[in-house]
């Protein structure tokens, strides 16, 4: 999703809108699983 975007928005809106949230976004490979983690700030998320 974040490197082809999605049916309503492209890639570059959705880097904006996590840009101006101030979002962070881990991904991981460890020997056994992935993982996939974001933080922000809710006082950010004005839809929440």
């Amino acid at each position: 999703m974040l490197d082809k975007g999605t049916f309503n928005k492209d890639k570059y809106e959705i880097g904006d809108f996590l840009d101006s949230v101030g979002a962070e976004l881990k991904f991981g490979s460890p020997k056994h699983h992935i993982f996939f983690t974001g933080h922000c700030l809710k006082t950010m998320l004005t839809w929440f």
